[in-house]
C-alpha cells in the first residue's frame, strides 16, 4: 500500500499513480540523456577539487567496463532486465503495494537504466563524465541506479524491522 500522511488506505484504481511515476521516469531519463549529450561536447577535463573532476570517458560494458567484448549480450540482457523490473514496479504501484521510498527507489533505478540503455542503443556506449578519487568514472544514470538501490535496501530493512 502506498502510504502518505494518512494511515488510511488510499481509494482509487492506482492508474493515476502509475501514470505519474511513468512520467517521472521519462523526465529523469530525458534529463540524464540531455546531460550526457552536453558532456560529450566537453573537450577538456575540469578539476573541481582534489577529489572530484569532470572528464569525458566512454564505457561499452556494464559496471567497471565488464562484458565490454559482448555488446549484444549486454544490450539484450539490459532490455530483459529493464522490462522485468518495470513490469514488477508498475504492477506493485497499481496494486498500491509500495511505500513512497520504494517507489522513488524503483523510479530512480528505471530512469537510470533506461538512460544507459538508450545510450547503448544509439551510441553503442555509455557516456561517463564524473570522476571521484580512485573510483571508476560514472554518469548521472549510474548515480540514479545506485541511489535507487540504496533506497530499496533501506526500505527492506525498515520493513523487516516492522514485521
Amino acid at each position: 500500500m502506498l502510504k502518505g500522511n494518512s494511515t488510511k488506505k488510499k481509494e482509487g484504481t492506482g492508474y493515476g499513480r502509475v501514470v505519474s511515476l511513468g512520467v517521472a521516469v521519462v523526465l529523469l531519463t530525458v534529463l540524464s540523456l540531455c546531460i550526457n549529450s552536453f558532456m560529450r561536447s566537453i573537450e577538456e577535463s575540469i578539476k573541481i577539487n582534489s577529489v572530484l573532476s569532470i572528464s569525458l570517458s566512454f564505457n561499452r560494458g556494464v559496471s567497471f567496463g565488464l562484458l565490454a567484448s559482448y555488446p549484444t549480450v549486454v544490450l539484450v540482457s539490459s532490455i530483459i532486465i529493464i522490462l522485468g523490473v518495470g513490469m514488477f514496479f508498475f504492477l506493485k504501484v497499481l496494486n498500491k503495494e509500495l511505500n513512497r521510498i520504494e517507489c522513488i527507489g524503483f523510479l530512480l533505478i528505471l530512469a537510470g537504466a533506461l538512460s544507459n540503455l538508450f545510450e547503448r542503443i544509439f551510441y553503442g556506449r555509455i557516456t561517463d563524465f564524473i570522476k571521484v578519487g580512485w573510483w571508476p568514472m560514472f554518469n548521472l544514470a549510474d548515480s540514479m541506479i545506485c541511489v535507487g538501490a540504496g533506497l530499496l535496501v533501506a526500505a527492506l530493512i525498515v520493513r523487516g524491522r516492522k514485521e
